[in-house]
């Protein structure tokens, strides 16, 4: 497992410096109920419009909050994209161990 990890790091780890891209300025950026942190953040969960600045069809209340505890935690781009190195090694070992358990 820790081969799979550390092959899900390597994939990624060239992103933590990098800059917002496509559709983050939109759903962090520039998204007001991103932005205020968590100061109301149980507004993710019933409001769909506070997951864009724009109107959108989207409701991910999951994704809006851990956008908006970035955002409260002060950690700026590394911040966030550290997040998301996280969740990506989280998604791939539970999807290893998941698949492992499966075959065997």
């Amino acid at each position: 497992m820790a081969l799979v990890a550390l092959a899900t790091v390597l994939g990624h780890v060239w992103n933590l410096r990098g800059d917002y891209v496509y559709d983050d300025f939109i759903y962090i950026v520039l998204n007001p109920a991103v932005q205020a942190g968590l100061a109301d953040w149980t507004r993710f969960f019933t409001d769909p419009a506070s997951y864009s600045w724009l109107p959108t069809s989207h409701y991910r209340p999951l994704v809006t909050l851990s956008y908006a505890a970035n955002v409260a935690m002060g950690w700026g781009m590394f911040g966030f994209k550290a997040t998301q190195l996280l969740l990506h090694v989280a998604t791939v070992l539970l999807l290893y161990r998941g698949l492992t358990l499966l075959c065997r």
